[in-house]
């Protein structure tokens, strides 16, 4: 599935507003993830907001805070750029507008009754990187994230071997 996005939101007030906001699937919850993680170099705190949003009952922990300034400290300017069609390595992780994210199933997507594993695309990778959402009722909410905060190819204005 592909999820398009004519502007990416700075505040969790206008995240929440985009017409695309909401929780029932799981695609678009793991779209609107990568979404909120373009945030975070203006905003940190708007990002996690953003983040929390998406996590329903069960907010970020301080640790979940942590590990995830750790993961974006020094690439937070393009990791999350990465998951947007148009990007790649040689652009700089420069997506093509609207920003577009391709979230995928597999086989196993649905095989824990409750929770999804969906796949979101990067050229910045050798293969899809899973987001797990879980179900509460109707709803999908953001469970397991850390595998799209892994590192990935350094853009080329970074790469000295590039």
């Amino acid at each position: 599935m592909q999820f398009q996005f004519p502007e990416l939101p700075k505040t969790e007030a206008d995240f929440r507003s985009m017409p695309t906001f909401g929780f029932d699937s799981p695609f678009k919850v793991a779209a609107l993830l990568i979404v909120a993680l373009t945030s975070w170099k203006d905003n940190r705190e708007e990002c996690y907001q953003m983040i929390d949003a998406l996590k329903g009952p069960q907010k970020m922990s301080p640790m979940d805070r942590q590990f995830v300034r750790d993961r974006m400290m020094s690439k937070g300017d393009y990791l999350a750029k990465a998951y947007f069609n148009g990007a790649t390595p040689e652009n700089n992780y420069t997506p093509t507008e609207p920003f577009t994210i391709e979230v995928k199933e597999n086989p196993y997507t649905y095989d824990d009754p409750g929770y999804a594993r969906v796949q979101v695309i990067t050229k910045g990778a050798d293969s899809p990187r899973y987001i797990t959402l879980r179900q509460k009722g109707e709803e999908w909410f953001l469970w397991e994230f850390a595998g799209i905060l892994s590192d990935i190819r350094k853009p080329k204005e970074e790469d000295p071997w590039a």
